[in-house]
């Protein structure tokens, strides 16, 4: 867990001095609009945070994954329990 947290911090700090997402980016919190258990949070123009809340695997949406909580499926579907950070 602790290298979890380092590894969000690092990519925290570098989102940060690369102006990707900034302090006073708003966020717009996105529901599971599918059913399927997942919440989104989109930051700024390019950050997306998806959180697996379910009991199945969720899609991903498109995007690089920059961090995840956990193993994402073969099919790029994250796991129940799991976060994951994407940058478009």
């Amino acid at each position: 867990m602790l290298q979890l947290c380092r590894a969000a911090l690092a990519v925290r700090r570098r989102l940060h001095l690369e102006r990707v997402v900034t302090a006073d980016d708003p966020i717009a919190w996105i529901g599971d609009g599918d059913g399927d258990g997942r919440l989104a949070a989109q930051r700024g123009e390019s950050f997306t945070l998806v959180l697996a809340m379910g009991d199945t695997p969720v899609r991903l949406p498109e995007g690089r994954l920059l961090l995840a909580s956990g193993p994402v499926t073969d099919e790029g579907r994250l796991p129940p329990d799991t976060a994951a950070w994407l940058l478009r």
